[in-house]
């Protein structure tokens, strides 16, 4: 007689299977003997570090939305936007806007405004002017501009708690009179 591998009980010494909890004994499950224990263990640690992982991604992630702007090119008539939101919730792009010192021109976007990015998603909005610009008496001579005439383009946002803000993003002057009309 021998015993079983896994319940101890005594067996046939020619028996495959134990009679009393159904346990094969095999080569491999007298060679393994207790390992069963610590893969389970290892199982179970496993488990708890995908539970820490899901909490841990689930307090680090915002719950409103949070839009993260990047111009992507700009061509004689259009400023390309990549939207990314790395939030929990949808946003909004509500308005553009080009401004030199004191004047602000507003911009449309292909498709129309708002634009609704949601969450986890980018979106890629193409901006032009919504009217030609005449004229601009400060912009007149861009190439010859003083270092402290400075050129903004604004891109207004709207969080899903509500919140409006506006985001500054680069765009040289050049662009900005082209993309306006005025060259």
């Amino acid at each position: 007689m021998k015993r079983c591998v896994v319940c101890g009980e005594p067996i046939n010494e020619a028996a495959r299977k134990c009679v009393h909890c159904q346990a094969y004994q095999g080569r491999l499950r007298r060679s393994l003997g207790g390992i069963g224990p610590i893969l389970s263990m290892l199982g179970v640690v496993a488990g708890l570090v995908a539970a820490a992982w899901a909490g841990l991604n689930f307090l680090v992630t915002p719950r409103h939305s949070h839009l993260v702007p990047v111009v992507q090119a700009s061509t004689d008539e259009v400023v390309a936007v990549l939207v990314a939101n790395d939030g929990a919730r949808p946003g909004t792009v509500g308005w553009a806007q080009i401004s030199f010192e004191d004047q602000a021109f507003g911009l449309s976007a292909e498709g129309g405004l708002p634009v609704v990015v949601d969450a986890g998603k980018s979106v890629l909005i193409r901006f032009k002017s919504s009217e030609p610009v005449r004229t601009l008496d400060k912009f007149r001579n861009f190439l010859q501009m003083p270092d402290n005439f400075r050129c903004k383009f604004v891109l207004g946002q709207t969080d899903s708690a509500g919140q409006q803000s506006g985001i500054e993003l680069p765009l040289s002057c050049g662009h900005a009179a082209s993309v306006l009309g005025l060259l």
